[in-house]
This record gives structure tokens, C-alpha cells and sequence, in this order.
């Protein structure tokens, strides 16, 4: 599907699922699944992703979206339009995609910066399969806008559009306009921006983004997604609206809690430890690794000792954590 056809801009994708599926590793039941599904198609989202795209062995439905599932979604909806994520070190890519063709609308591809070109040739891979490809540039809050420019500039031509993920969720308001317009001195195509709540600022990052002049907007059921959550999919479709007339959202399915999904909402208690990692841009699985050793009390603490810096490797951790603590936690 070329998505320069579909008129309705800023598109939306629904990411309930791949980016949900961290909270429970992607274990959902196949009810949960289907509710999840049943409820974005309901509310209106442009596109939904479903999950990653594997092909190992004993993976959940969501981390591996397999050719007879997706199938079973396109019978059941058949004006669907499906989304995936498809890592640069997955197995066999050319037998993945063989097997997924005109079951998958879209795949999205994260980018990370230090090594572009792995996500780039992958790309080029689903690209030669026929299917639409999103670069998503991962963690831009660890890269200056120099660098963000130089990856954006590789970009091959064929890509539907590049993402700016906020994956570690520290991304200001002012940050947003300096970002989409260093893309788009070198890039002609569409732009994305996927956002993460961890200092409730999902909302106002995306209003900015779209006035930058972003096109493509992530969210979803409940802001279910990785550490400090994402935008909600109801707060997406709304600020869309206001460019858009065509949509109609299910308001009934935009009211879903994550524990209808059998995921946890971010508690109040523990989102200070969230913003607190945020501001030190550390990454969010980390964050779920020291609440997993030491409990939300203890863990609460512990980032006060970190300078805010770019940090890519768990090991740079260790020279500020206590080595008794740093043993025990379960990376």
C-alpha cells in the first residue's frame, strides 16, 4: 500500500499492542488481542500496529505476528490496515517478509543512530518485497540535531516517512520545533513523532509537532507503552481532529483502561521515579529492571545519583551504583 494515496493527514497509528506489549512482554491473551484490535478499529485509527515481526521459535503472538494471524485480522476487518515492527537483527529477514506479503501494510524499522545503515539496508529489504516502510530514528534525545540531520539526509527515498521517537521520554516542548525542522531541511517526505509521557508531556510535545508540520502521529488505548507510558490514542485522534474532518472515533472504546488489556496504568506513586529517569535520559527497560530487584520504594532513590548524559550501555552504570546493589540487579 503506497500511503501518499490516503488523502487524511496527520495519519495515526495505534501502537497499543508492540508498544504496550512491553509492560507483559507481549504475553497477551488472545482475547486481550482481539479486544485491543476490535477497540482501535473502533476508535478510528488510520493504521494498528499489532506487534513485532519474528519468525523465532516460541515467541507470543504480539512479538512475532505470524502470517495466519494477521491473515485472521484481514478477514475479520478487511478494510484494515496493518502495521509491524521489524528489528535490523531479525533472522532470515527475507523469508519473515515472504511469508507476510499482502498481510502487512506498513512495516516501521527502528533506526538507531550510532549504526543507521542496519536499519537502512533492512529497509531496503522490505522495501524490494513491496512493502511501505517507516524509518523510525529511536532515542533522538542521545543525539545532537547535527546527528539527527546526517541520518535523516541517508534516509533512502523510498521510505513513507521518518519518525522522531522520544524513546526515552525527555523531549521539552522546545525541543520539538528544532527537531522536525532538522529533518525537513534534508528530507522532502513525511515526518512522524512518537512520544512517551514520562514527564506528562506527551500532549504538548505532539501539538507542537504537528505545528512544526509533522504529518504522522502515534498513540495508544490508555497510553499503554513503554516506561512512562505514551500519548493516549483519545488525545492523538483529538489533536488530529482539529486538521481533519473525517474522523469519528468510538468514544466508548477510547474510554479502555489498560487493565482491560490485563496491563498495568502508570500509578501515581510511580511516576516520579519515571520523570526522574527521563530528565537523566536514561533508557526506560532499565528503569523496569530496578523496580523488578529492588521494589518501587527503594528504586525511587537511586537515579539521584546519576548525571543527566548519553547513555547507551547498562555497564556505564555501574561506577555510580553501590557494587552490593549492583550485583543484584536482574538486567
Amino acid at each position: 500500500m503506497s500511503f501518499t494515496l490516503i488523502s487524511e493527514r496527520p495519519l495515526i497509528i495505534d501502537v497499543t499492542l508492540r508498544d504496550g506489549g512491553y509492560l507483559n512482554q507481549w504475553h497477551f491473551s488472545e482475547q486481550a488481542l482481539m479486544q485491543a484490535v476490535t477497540l482501535t478499529y473502533q476508535a478510528d485509527a488510520d493504521v494498528i500496529e499489532v506487534g513485532y515481526v519474528d519468525d523465532a521459535p516460541g515467541l507470543p503472538l504480539a512479538s512475532a505476528c505470524p502470517p495466519a494471524w494477521l491473515q485472521s485480522l484481514k478477514n475479520q476487518f478487511p478494510d484494515i490496515r496493518l502495521a509491524g515492527m521489524i528489528r535490523p537483527s531479525v533472522n532470515e529477514p527475507e523469508a519473515v517478509l515472504f511469508s507476510r506479503q499482502g498481510l502487512l501494510d506498513l512495516l516501521r524499522i527502528p533506526v538507531d543512530l550510532r549504526w543507521p545503515e542496519r536499519g537502512f539496508a533492512l529497509g531496503k529489504i522490505c522495501h524490494d518485497h513491496g512493502f511501505a516502510v517507516s524509518f523510525n530514528l529511536t532515542g533522538v534525545t542521545c543525539f545532537d540535531l547535527g546527528e539527527i540531520q546526517a541520518a535523516a539526509a541517508a534516509v533512502p527515498d523510498f521510505a513513507s516517512v521518518v519518525y522522531l521517537a522520544d524513546s526515552r521520554g525527555g523531549l521539552q516542548p522546545e525541543d520539538i520545533r528544532p527537531l522536525i525542522t532538522c529533518v525537513r531541511e534534508v528530507w522532502s517526505g513525511e515526518i512522524g513523532y512518537h512520544a512517551h509521557d514520562s514527564l506528562g508531556l506527551a500532549r504538548a510535545n505532539t501539538a507542537e509537532a504537528l505545528a512544526a508540520g509533522c504529518q504522522w502521529l502515534d498513540g495508544s488505548l490508555d497510553g499503554v507503552g513503554l516506561g512512562g507510558r505514551n500519548l493516549q490514542l483519545a488525545d492523538a485522534l483529538e489533536l488530529a481532529a482539529r486538521q481533519r474532518f473525517d474522523l469519528q472515533p468510538d468514544n466508548a472504546a477510547l474510554k479502555t483502561r489498560a487493565s482491560d488489556l490485563g496491563l498495568s496504568a502508570l500509578t501515581e506513586a510511580e511516576r516520579p521515579l519515571y520523570v526522574s529517569c527521563a530528565e537523566r535520559n536514561l533508557r526506560m527497560e532499565w528503569v523496569e529492571s530496578l523496580i523488578s530487584t529492588f521494589g518501587l520504594a527503594r528504586s525511587q532513590a537511586m537515579p539521584d545519583s546519576l548525571p543527566r548524559r548519553n547513555w547507551f550501555e547498562i555497564q556505564e552504570l555501574e561506577a555510580f551504583i553501590a557494587p552490593e546493589d549492583w550485583r543484584q540487579i536482574r538486567w
